[in-house]
């Protein structure tokens, strides 16, 4: 499960436990597929693409995405943050 996901309400049964688990799930399904992609780029990309065009690319990807998936999906039980891919992959120079 990516990280960018947490749950915002206590989990104190099992039941509570599966939702967050359930709703977890949906959001990951979407989230980690441009992380993935993200890294593979890094590695598989032309060399004339630059580090900057990569995650600025990805980025906005990542943005719509989770713009989408909020829209979408009314989530009770988890957040996803949306600073984590920049927080993660932006360029420190």
């Amino acid at each position: 499960m990516s990280v960018a996901i947490y749950h915002i309400k206590k989990i104190s049964t099992k039941q509570a436990e599966n939702r967050v688990q359930s709703e977890a799930k949906v959001a990951n399904r979407y989230i980690e597929d441009i992380e993935t992609k993200f890294e593979f780029a890094l590695f598989n990309a032309p060399k004339e693409l630059t580090y900057h065009e990569l995650y600025f690319y990805f980025l906005k990807q990542w943005q719509r995405t989770v713009q989408n998936i909020n829209t979408k999906h009314k989530f009770v039980h988890i957040k996803i943050n949306q600073a984590h891919f920049s927080n993660l992959y932006q360029p420190l120079v």
